[in-house]
């Protein structure tokens, strides 16, 4: 569909669950991800395993930020 087209035709509230809804449904996933991950790694390989996993994950994060704030 032209993009134009979506835009001109389709009412705003429309347009906005259009955007919304694949974003919240790919956060959902993600987090649901990280929770499953991190009860897998907590009770089978023990709380360092835990730990290295969450401060490897917060770095990622970090510098996914800085990335995103470079581009900017």
């Amino acid at each position: 569909m032209n993009t134009n087209l979506l835009f001109l035709k389709t009412a705003p509230v429309k347009l906005f669950f259009l955007a919304a809804i694949p974003g919240a449904v790919s956060m959902l996933a993600s987090s649901l991800y990280g929770l499953l991950d991190g009860i897998f790694v907590g009770n089978i390989l023990g709380e360092t395993a835990f730990a290295a996993l969450l401060s490897g994950f917060i770095w990622l994060r970090f510098q996914r930020e800085l990335k995103s704030k470079d581009e900017t």
